[in-house]
């Protein structure tokens, strides 16, 4: 009857894992289970004597450990909240005493915490980009085989990566790597089409090197992050590190451009395309790069680091425009163009150093992001209504004020507090628990509930403010 019960309870403890809101993922993306062979290598849980097996649940960017123990001929389950250093002591604990070779084996066996990413990410795409762009390209099709072959390639944007993953692990690396890599592809496939085009001739739709750019791209980013295990703060600079760098290497590539002249266009066009392409290139390689110096880059540290690059931006445009060249020569916007490049880079650089030091949640980076945009259009507002004209110079610094104000200020509470805000919205949550209808079973007749921490309930909900 004993053995009933604790397979029983173990039955109920992985419906909980299925059905319950949070993902299951595995430690560290090398074991998914701690079981009671792994507990006497490890010593985690010592203060369970009779441990079961241990695993690991996250839910945005907090994380829960739900152990099941025997405790007086009784199963209990018990659910311990994890901060990331503790689970950082965890995993230093699984990488002393399991060898490399087992863990790059089983690595990610079981994660498929980015499925659901994948899927909206190849969808959105298919339905919202591939679909139109396939048919467009060819002026020859008929609007009957345009309609119908944008609803094909729709509907096998979800269909196929549906059928491809329902047995393959999907991690929110490899999720957020296909979204990131379909972006800049597109990006790339765009730009090296335009290469190729002559100025002069005249000008046809072809969108096909935009489609396999962000095919072969995002394709290559999600068996990359596969591969060697990328998280999403891993695969987000390395995407941050390809946006700004075809950013700067554009403008490097426009301020080195002739000035306009006698048959000088299609050569500053493919300086300006050639050196954002190799700048996009640089910029993917050196944002793995700090990922990997840094050590704990975290998805709420790019939305960080992007918001103070935008910032920058602004703040050099604003400059620009202050010193009105961007409606001057040639030379003057080239002016222009260098500035606001200068400041973008050194706000990023700002951005780097600034997350370096502590390990923002998505929930923050998307607060101080929301900080800088609402103080941006708070700015605005003000300028609007103090004054009876707006001008392009009191809107632009209006706007980089209250955005560096507002990117400031919420940044400040939320590092002075140290509060892990999580991204839900409205920080809502539930939790459908078996275990809480566990006097309904013969083994749970005698479980003492009061004892169960967070376990002692059916249904859960909260809403916090």
């Amino acid at each position: 009857m004993k053995k009933i019960s604790i397979i029983l309870a173990i039955c109920l403890f992985s419906l909980t894992t299925i059905i319950a809101q949070s993902s299951p993922i595995s430690f560290c993306g090398k074991v998914q289970i701690i079981d009671q062979k792994l507990e006497k290598k490890l010593h985690l849980f010592p203060e369970y004597t009779k441990f079961i097996q241990a695993s690991l649940f996250q839910e945005n960017d907090s994380y829960t450990l739900e152990i099941l123990h025997e405790f007086n001929n009784q199963i209990k389950v018990e659910q311990k909240k994890l901060t990331q250093a503790d689970l950082d002591v965890i995993c230093n604990k699984i990488n002393n005493v399991i060898p490399k070779s087992k863990l790059k084996k089983n690595n990610n066996k079981f994660d498929k915490s980015g499925r659901k990413e994948l899927l909206i990410t190849s969808t959105v795409l298919g339905v919202g980009a591939y679909g139109w762009m396939v048919p467009a390209s060819f002026d020859d099709m008929s609007l009957r085989s345009g309609l119908a072959a944008y609803m094909l390639i729709g509907a096998g944007s979800f269909f196929v990566p549906f059928a491809l993953t329902s047995n393959k692990p999907v991690t929110r690396g490899m999720a957020r790597g296909y979204g990131w890599g379909s972006f800049l592809g597109m990006t790339h496939g765009t730009m090296m089409r335009q290469l190729t085009r002559d100025l002069n001739s005249s000008f046809d739709i072809n969108l096909i090197p935009t489609v396999l750019g962000g095919l072969v791209e995002g394709s290559a980013m999600y068996y990359l992050a596969s591969k060697n295990d990328w998280d999403r703060g891993t695969v987000g600079m390395i995407g941050t590190g390809g946006l700004w760098g075809a950013g700067m290497g554009g403008s490097i590539g426009l301020i080195s451009s002739p000035l306009s002249g006698n048959n000088t266009a299609n050569l500053s066009k493919n300086i300006t395309l050639g050196s954002s392409l190799l700048f996009s290139g640089l910029g993917m390689y050196g944002g793995y790069l700090w990922s990997q110096a840094d050590g704990s880059v975290t998805n709420g540290d790019v939305i960080v680091i992007n918001a103070a690059g935008f910032l920058g931006f602004r703040l050099g445009a604003a400059l620009a425009t202050t010193s009105d060249l961007f409606s001057g020569t040639e030379i003057r916007v080239k002016g222009g163009v260098g500035i606001t490049a200068l400041s973008a880079a050194a706000a990023i650089g700002y951005g780097l150093y600034h997350t370096s030091n502590y390990d923002y949640t998505t929930g923050e980076g998307v607060y101080i992001s929301l900080g800088e945009v609402a103080g941006g259009l708070l700015g605005l507002g003000v300028t609007y209504l103090v004054t009876d004209e707006l001008s392009d110079d009191s809107s632009a610094w209006s706007s980089t004020i209250g955005a560096t104000a507002g990117f400031v200020l919420v940044d400040y509470f939320i590092r002075r507090n140290d509060v892990k805000v999580n991204s839900s919205i409205g920080n809502w949550s539930f939790d459908l628990n078996p275990m809480g209808f566990s006097p309904n079973f013969e083994y749970g007749k005698e479980v003492d509930l009061n004892q169960l921490q967070n376990a002692s309930h059916a249904v859960k909900a909260s809403l916090k403010f």
